[in-house]
């Protein structure tokens, strides 16, 4: 893998960090708040669809985590790298296409938490589900 494209990975999960997790918390938000109950100016939700929200929330905050981590880690790897090859040569185009070695570790929280916010996210609609049939009843 050439440094270059390291540099590259880490600003594309940098500009997806904000782009993912804005759309699933609106997508979140939006479906919870269609089926809110109100009574007396008092705004409520059932049990599950509170689950539901937490489930949603909780995907959308481990969606921040990991994108958080994979940058930062991507990042710091290529600031490591560029440092020591920089003492070697001049040019940065020069640098940036030399190959290096990705760590075999580099991407591993990343998948745990990409795995963990689907299980939060399935979870919480399942929650939704449920709570739908019984809004339905």
């Amino acid at each position: 893998m050439k440094l270059k494209e390291i540099r590259e990975l880490s600003k594309a999960y940098s500009e997806r960090v904000s782009d993912i997790n804005n759309k699933l918390a609106l997508t979140g938000i939006a479906i919870i708040w269609l089926f809110r109950e109100t009574s007396n100016n008092q705004i409520s939700f059932t049990q599950n669809l509170k689950i539901s929200l937490i489930l949603f929330i909780l995907s959308l905050f481990t969606d921040l985590l990991q994108y958080f981590f994979l940058t930062t880690g991507w990042r710091k790897f290529y600031s490591e790298k560029y440092e020591e090859l920089k003492d070697n040569k001049k040019d940065v185009s020069e640098i940036e296409n030399i190959e290096v070695e990705q760590p075999w570790n580099s991407n591993f929280r990343g998948w745990v938490l990409f795995y963990l916010k689907i299980a939060f996210m399935v979870a919480g609609y399942f929650a939704f589900f449920i709570a739908i049939k019984n809004i339905i009843k």
